[in-house]
């Protein structure tokens, strides 16, 4: 894998990164989220999929980064001071995520037929809202997901607020009917909760017409992390649905 990525901007002034060669033509893209985008893109996902062709985009999750606001608190605890303000950072996060696709596609980097989106923890939150309302996003992969807001500490009190119960993953399963979808879960993950995932990977079986979705559920005695494991599963759910 290259040692460096790429800053480059939309035409509207999204800023992201990227780490791959494309070719004379386009390629397919993953999107990488988590939480700042340099992280994304040194990771061990990036590398395998990178040595799978893709070209790897990343953006500074909310709250992050170039995301940061003055005055408010930093990380998770951003999205809890959005939330608790009926601010939805994540309709404006998937917004951005779009025109960055938007230029990728016009730039002829990215194959429209061969996006994926592969988020960890609460990049997986977001890569579920993507792929339920971009429908070039055919691919999404969660790794120790996210899937309800309120399981994390980070947003005690908001149970019953109304916003941040609408952004629940389970709420999203209907929307991602025809989608291969990977979820990887520790099987003591009691950060994001192993039962949180299974009951999402599950509905979406349900409830999306001819989606894909294909659950790991891993030894992991270290609790809310990657299982040993999830890259092979990871390069080999890629290297299948693209």
């Amino acid at each position: 894998m290259e040692d460096a990525y790429r800053m480059l901007e939309t035409a509207d002034g999204v800023r992201f990164g990227m780490r791959g060669r494309p070719g004379g033509s386009p390629a397919a893209v993953a999107f990488l989220l988590g939480s700042l985008l340099d992280t994304m893109l040194h990771e061990a996902h990036c590398e395998v999929l990178n040595s799978l062709g893709f070209v790897c985009v990343a953006l500074d999750a909310p709250g992050h980064g170039l995301d940061e606001v003055a005055g408010e608190p930093r990380d998770l605890h951003a999205w809890s001071h959005r939330l608790k303000a009926d601010q939805d950072f994540v309709a404006a996060f998937t917004c951005r995520l779009s025109k960055v696709l938007d230029h990728l596609v016009a730039e002829r980097i990215a194959d429209p037929d061969r996006v994926a989106v592969v988020g960890g923890s609460r990049g997986g939150f977001l890569a579920f809202h993507f792929a339920a309302n971009d429908a070039r996003v055919r691919n999404v992969a969660g790794l120790a997901p996210v899937t309800d807001l309120r399981v994390l500490a980070e947003f005690e009190g908001l149970d019953d607020h109304a916003l941040t119960k609408s952004l629940s993953a389970i709420r999203l399963a209907g929307r991602l009917a025809g989608r291969n979808v990977l979820v990887v879960i520790g099987d003591l993950d009691d950060r994001v909760g192993t039962d949180h995932a299974i009951v999402f990977a599950r509905e979406v079986t349900r409830m999306a017409r001819d989606a894909r979705v294909e659950l790991h559920v891993l030894p992991e005695p270290g609790g809310h992390c990657h299982p040993e494991g999830t890259n092979e599963i990871l390069k080999q759910w890629a290297r299948e649905v693209l």
